[in-house]
């Protein structure tokens, strides 16, 4: 029940997430994660969130592994309804 007063915008549809360390134990649609190992698996779609720690880490490297590179969860939104 929405509280009198409240605008709609201030509410967010929640969708099941799971949140953890070792991705590779669940099966899933989707990883993002700003380190490249904890990419693993078989998964649809793999997202290495931008940060200065895995810049070093090449576009083949990545593309190798299935691998794409996200700047912002805006970019991760555009891949996520263009690609589901």
């Amino acid at each position: 029940h929405k509280p009198t007063g409240v605008p709609s915008s201030a509410y967010v549809n929640v969708i099941p997430t799971t949140l953890a360390n070792s991705k590779n134990i669940f099966k899933a649609d989707v990883q993002i994660d700003d380190r490249l190992p904890n990419l693993q698996g078989e998964v649809k779609t793999k997202l290495l969130f931008d940060a200065y720690h895995n810049r070093t880490i090449t576009d083949e490297e990545l593309q190798i592994q299935g691998v794409k590179r996200v700047k912002s969860w805006k970019e991760i939104e555009d891949i996520l309804l263009n690609n589901m």
